[in-house]
């Protein structure tokens, strides 16, 4: 059996125990489904068997152990694994051999690439239990007494991928950033965003785009950027997905009152490994010729963190993911 499968066979076989059998969930018998996992040589319907004879179910336990070991739920609960915890499982899949800047990807990220996506377009905001919020729940703009126009709900982080939850109160934006070599894929749970996709340009030699005039301190922070495309987004939209050669930079907007969406990011930001977040601001635009999308390219400029954008913290209120 390979790693993950493990992970997630132990995964379903204590959230079984916990639910139906509150007598055998102690720390004793989780040890032993352990133990019993350990065998990775046996077939599921065999590990299945000896891990009911080892913790002494009754036949209908046994019958429910099975069902979960072959299907990854009780008969007739397909709530059982929740769809937090599966889209984690495939976010794990899918971004643990991620391609890389310049690179073509394979047949097997394309495949779980797909998967990860369809599981991201079903999950609601109830999924996470969470509440929609009301215009009148946020301060109006300017935000008083230091109430962050941003709130993150931390779902899981591993060293492939980090899953939260971004609140933005009505008003609010994230401003226009960049994840360096990163994959992301965000899904709205409640309210409307507006999001603005740009990537950076190597400006050919002779482009006939002249930069804008800047102070020489500021010529080094000039990036030549094209504007893909702004689209609006509700809980009925598809995610919006990036990656590190495409709509590698956004913006994001809440558009007529407070928004909340689901975040993946691969691998998680670290300056540490040259993944920091770095801000935009865009300087000017002429229209692209000869393209078959309309396209802007633009000139933009590195910024520091703007003053009126921060990021508070909330406890996230929804199921628990184990990976």
């Amino acid at each position: 059996m390979r790693t993950v499968e493990k992970i997630v066979f132990i995964f379903n076989l204590n959230t079984i125990l916990r639910e139906i059998t509150p007598i055998n969930s102690s720390y004793e018998n989780r040890t032993k489904v352990r133990r019993v996992c350990g065998r990775v040589s046996r077939p599921f319907h065999r590990r299945s068997l000896a891990l009911a004879k080892a913790l002494q179910l009754t036949s209908f336990t046994r019958r429910r152990v099975a069902a979960v070991v072959r299907f990854g739920m009780m008969p007739g609960d397909s709530n059982m694994t929740s769809i937090v915890q599966r889209i984690a499982r495939q976010a794990l899949l899918t971004y643990r051999n991620p391609p890389r800047v310049g690179e073509e990807a394979g047949k097997s990220f394309l495949e779980n690439h797909g998967k990860l996506k369809s599981l991201m377009t079903e999950v609601r905001a109830a999924d996470l239990k969470l509440v929609p919020r009301r215009a009148d729940d946020s301060p109006p703009l300017p935000f008083h007494h230091g109430a962050p126009p941003v709130t993150y709900m931390h779902i899981c982080e591993t060293d492939h991928f980090s899953m939260g939850v971004f609140l933005l109160k009505s008003g609010a934006s994230i401003p226009l950033h960049d994840h360096p070599g990163m994959h992301g894929m965000l899904k709205v749970m409640y309210g409307k965003v507006r999001i603005s996709c740009f990537d950076r340009l190597e400006r050919p030699a002779g482009s006939p785009q002249a930069a804008p005039p800047l102070p020489t301190a500021q010529t080094d922070a000039l990036r030549c950027s094209v504007l893909r495309s702004t689209g609006e987004y509700t809980e009925e939209s598809g995610p919006c997905v990036l990656s590190p050669d495409r709509d590698n930079l956004h913006q994001i907007d809440a558009v007529d009152g407070p928004t909340a969406f689901m975040d993946i990011l691969a691998p998680p930001y670290d300056p540490d490994e040259g993944r920091d977040c770095h801000y935009y601001k865009v300087l000017t635009e002429t229209e692209v010729k000869n393209t078959e999308q309309k396209e802007k390219q633009l000139w933009l400029v590195e910024i520091s963190q703007p003053p009126d954008f921060w990021c508070g913290g909330e406890p996230y209120p929804g199921p628990e993911v184990c990976l």
